[in-house]
């Protein structure tokens, strides 16, 4: 009889323990799913940024000795629906997508990024990520929305990128919003 309650209870244990769990696991996914904003910390680089509401942040690292400072990172956010995965150029295969790249600062060009890429506009309103001063670029043209900021943070060079077909003109705002929201406590 005693023997036959303890395996019963075990059994209740178990079930809680399996539906707390996934009941977690519901919880993480409602957030990425979007019916709340998740904010991504970054503990290697000391960021966090929160995406806009259902979309999904993945990280890709890859450390390759023929490259500057030897590494690439880059968190890239998927939007609602994307079945895409963090990969090295994962922007050629997604249309709609936006990235923060981290990058050591002596691999970044000095030059001003309207130099560098004459199909973008410099966007005249000022623009402030976690203290320092930024300046937005923007590029309509007729296959593609796209928009890119970077900022120096503590020797590393942080690239924000955006891009969506023309149909996603709104995520111009959403990429605002998600720069407004990126917080650096350092490396």
């Amino acid at each position: 009889m005693r023997r036959s309650l303890l395996v019963l209870l075990c059994i209740v244990v178990c079930v809680i323990g399996v539906a707390l769990a996934g009941y977690a696991l519901l919880g993480m996914r409602v957030g990425i799913i979007g019916f709340h904003s998740v904010t991504y910390h970054d503990s290697r680089f000391g960021f966090a940024v929160t995406p806009p509401d259902g979309w999904r942040a993945e990280v890709y690292q890859d450390v390759r000795p023929d490259m500057c400072g030897g590494y690439i990172y880059v968190v890239y956010i998927f939007p609602p629906g994307s079945h895409g995965y963090a990969m090295l150029a994962a922007q050629e295969h997604e249309p709609e997508l936006m990235s923060i790249q981290v990058i050591p600062q002596q691999c970044q060009p000095s030059s001003d990024r309207g130099e560098v890429d004459p199909t973008l506009v410099r966007d005249p309103r000022p623009l402030t990520i976690a203290g320092a001063s930024a300046t937005l670029y923007t590029r309509q043209e007729t296959h593609e929305i796209g928009s890119g900021v970077t900022v120096t943070l503590r020797g590393h060079v942080y690239f924000f990128d955006l891009q969506a077909p023309p149909d996603k003109a709104r995520d111009a705002d959403l990429f605002l919003s998600m720069l407004r929201s990126f917080t650096f406590s350092g490396a």
